[in-house]
């Protein structure tokens, strides 16, 4: 697998949680998760995941040059801004909780090239032949690094259980150690957010004579390596938070599902179950969640009262039969068939944030329903008609070349 395939691979996750609480989480979702924190928009993490699979693939930009880490940096501002992202206040923008600063930016742009990196390393450096010439490894700090807020890499390093060899942090490729002093876990860098540290080959030779292994080490045999398309579970340290599993099923519904009790529990990450279920072909219920802040705020105070703290259901697939997908009229005549375009699996996807994040509320064809919008990037517009009586049901979902409205 490439960089760039680690990168396209990711599925898009939106949420409100900081990067503290990702920190907690992220050994279950960091192999299949594209994220930033406190991010809701969908399309702006899209196109983060987009333009830097561009960089580390070298495709090229409409203007035929290499896409480059300035390109990268640069398309993300400029989505963080036309999306509406930047702070009200003045005295927040250009920081790092700015979606269109050059420092957020910057630190999306090289965390995630950084991880999808060194996981293909990683891949490599854990090979038979590779650990038989150099078992292990050191950690350096990058040649012409600033990290924004330096670390004492040797006291994380002690305190982890690192052991120092001449006052330099070497260990085997294998040895826990390296997930153990990374803030997403993995063994691997980047070790955190701006940290500047890299890891370095040391040759047998060189391992043997500082005494980090014996003269007549043997590497074992590599150990199987999980697949990135395998069943995405892990166990979630909860740091006294007991409850951590549920306020995330409150939040995301059945895009997440748990196993397991106690401080121990398993968390799995579902980010394609509405196309996965419609391609089932087998009678489904699904549920994405209570209402968020983001809907509410774009509802009337009547629209408030109806859809209230229920959950929003998506049941079997009467809402999007085969014609809709190749842009036929459908919902009684209403919805402009010579407007309409194919529905692809991409969209399904987007329908958790149609419903957490829209870009726009329209009334519905009577009291007692909704019309949900969201801009996509590809100059279509997806709207959902939603039932609020009793529980937000789906009604029928579609794509369309211009916004719609009503009357």
């Amino acid at each position: 697998m490439t960089e760039a395939e680690k990168i396209l691979q990711k599925a898009l996750i939106v949420s409100k949680i900081p990067s503290s609480q990702w920190t907690g989480i992220q050994a279950a979702l960091r192999d299949r998760a594209f994220f930033s924190s406190r991010i809701e928009e969908a399309r702006y993490l899209y196109e983060a995941r987009r333009v830097i699979g561009d960089m580390l693939s070298e495709a090229k930009t409409t203007r035929g040059t290499i896409t480059t880490r300035e390109d990268a940096v640069r398309t993300i501002m400029e989505r963080g801004t036309s999306l509406g992202l930047a702070p009200t206040d003045e005295k927040m923008r250009g920081g790092l909780t700015d979606p269109s600063s050059r420092a957020r930016a910057q630190v999306i742009v090289d965390t995630n090239a950084g991880l999808a990196a060194g996981y293909v390393r990683h891949m490599e450096d854990m090979t038979l032949g590779a650990r038989l010439l150099n078992p292990c490894l050191e950690l350096i700090r990058s040649p012409g690094s600033r990290p924004i807020k330096p670390r004492n890499w040797q006291s994380i390093w002690k305190s982890k259980g690192g052991i120092l060899y001449n006052g330099r942090m070497i260990a085997l490729v294998e040895d826990p150690i390296w997930s153990k002093i990374s803030r997403f876990n993995s063994p691997y860098p980047p070790f955190d957010y701006n940290s500047g540290m890299i890891t370095v080959k040391v040759s047998l030779n060189e391992a043997v004579k500082l005494g980090v292994i014996p003269d007549d080490f043997k590497p074992e045999k590599s150990p199987k390596q999980p697949g990135f398309n395998d069943d995405l579970k892990a166990t979630v340290p909860y740091s006294g938070n007991s409850d951590l599993f549920e306020k995330l099923k409150d939040i995301f519904g059945n895009q997440i599902t748990t196993t397991g009790k106690g401080k121990e529990k398993v968390i799995t990450w579902r980010p394609y179950m509405v196309s996965e279920a419609f391609k089932d072909n087998k009678s489904f219920e699904i549920n994405l969640g209570k209402p968020t802040e983001s809907l509410k705020n774009l509802l009337t105070s009547e629209q408030k009262i109806k859809v209230g703290d229920n959950t929003f259901i998506i049941k079997d697939k009467h809402w999007l039969r085969e014609k809709d997908r190749h842009g036929y009229d459908h919902f009684e005549g209403e919805e402009w068939r010579e407007y309409n375009i194919p529905l692809n699996a991409g969209d399904l996807d987007m329908l958790p944030s149609l419903w957490r994040n829209p870009d726009r509320v329209l009334p519905g064809y009577d009291q007692n329903s909704i019309l949900l919008q969201i801009d996509t990037l590809d100059g279509g517009v997806l709207t959902a008609i939603v039932n609020i009586k009793n529980t937000p049901k789906i009604k029928t979902y579609f794509k369309s070349k211009r916004k719609l409205g009503l009357g």
